[in-house]
């Protein structure tokens, strides 16, 4: 299996701040994505900030995970984007470099 990381930076706006996060549903339907497609969470992290310009209230949640090797990388950043749109969140899919 090869491992893939999702950065996911959520910037809120002021009807969520202060404290932003997702909501369960919004964790539901990343996990359901993930989990359709086999892959395994390895680590998760979530974090909520102040922006840099704005100080408006930013969520970030990073996911490392194994992917199986049969998966076709497309169809899963296709389906995550899809759930990112609904969500209206910024998503970003990298390869780990290899070292």
């Amino acid at each position: 299996m090869r491992q893939v990381i999702i950065f996911d930076t959520t910037l809120r706006d002021g009807e969520q701040a202060p404290g932003a996060s997702l909501s369960p549903h919004a964790k539901f339907l990343v996990a359901r994505a993930l989990a359709d497609h086999g892959v395994n969470v390895t680590a998760l992290k979530t974090q909520s900030r102040p922006g840099p310009e704005t100080g408006t209230p930013m969520f970030t949640m990073r996911i490392e995970m194994t992917v199986p090797a049969e998966l076709d990388r497309l169809v899963l950043r296709e389906r995550l984007e899809r759930v990112a749109a609904d969500l209206r969140v910024d998503l970003v899919l990298t390869e780990p470099t290899a070292s």
